[in-house]
C-alpha cells in the first residue's frame, strides 16, 4: 500500500472512487467514504476530488456534527467550516457532550464554553426564544414590531456571535 494512504479504508475509498469517476455524481456514497476521500485527496493534492468531497460532506443529510466538522476543518484546512460549526456549538441549547469535549480537546472545549457563556450573557437576559434568539429582542411583541425588527435583530445577533467566537476561539 502507498505510504500516502494511511488506512485501508482510505485506500479502498480512493480505489472505489477512481473506478467510478464517471458515475461518481450519480451514486450514493456514505459520509464515511467522503470523509476518507477528503483525507486522501488532501494528502495527494487531488484538488477536484477534494472539492467534490467537501461539497458532498457539506450537503450530506444528516449534516456532519459540529465537533467533527471542526476536527476535519482543522485537519484538512477547510477554514470556511469553522465559523458555522463554532456558531452552532455556541448558540445551541445543549452544552458540549462528553464525546464532543473529548473530540475537541480540553483547550478548545474550554474556549467553546467561554464563548457560550458570553453569548448567553450578551444576548440572553433570560430564556432563549423558539428561534434561538433572546426574548429580550422581541420588542413589544406586536406583528409590526416583530416584522420591523426581525432582520436587523438577526443581523446584530449574528454579528455579535461572530465577534465573540473570533475573540474567544481566535478564529481568523
Amino acid at each position: 500500500m502507498n505510504h500516502c494512504l494511511s488506512t485501508s479504508s482510505e485506500h479502498g475509498s480512493l480505489t472505489r472512487v477512481l473506478r467510478i469517476c464517471v458515475s461518481m455524481y450519480q451514486r450514493v456514497v456514505p459520509l464515511e467514504e467522503w470523509i476518507a476521500l477528503l483525507s486522501v485527496s488532501s494528502r495527494l493534492l487531488f484538488d477536484k476530488v477534494r472539492e467534490r468531497a467537501i461539497s458532498a460532506i457539506e450537503s450530506h443529510a444528516p449534516p456532519l456534527e459540529p465537533a467533527k466538522k471542526i476536527l476535519l476543518a482543522t485537519k484538512h484546512d477547510i477554514p470556511q467550516w469553522l465559523n458555522s460549526a463554532f456558531t452552532e456549538l455556541c448558540t445551541r441549547t445543549d452544552p458540549l457532550s462528553e464525546d464532543e469535549t473529548s473530540e475537541l480537546g480540553g483547550e478548545i472545549a474550554d474556549r467553546v464554553g467561554r464563548a457560550r457563556d458570553m453569548v448567553k450573557l450578551r444576548a440572553g437576559y433570560g430564556e432563549l426564544g423558539i428561534t434561538g434568539f433572546s426574548k429580550a429582542f422581541a420588542g413589544c411583541g406586536c406583528k409590526d414590531c416583530r416584522e420591523a425588527r426581525k432582520e436587523s435583530v438577526r443581523a446584530n445577533y449574528v454579528a455579535m456571535v461572530d465577534s465573540i467566537i473570533k475573540e474567544t476561539i481566535a478564529l481568523p
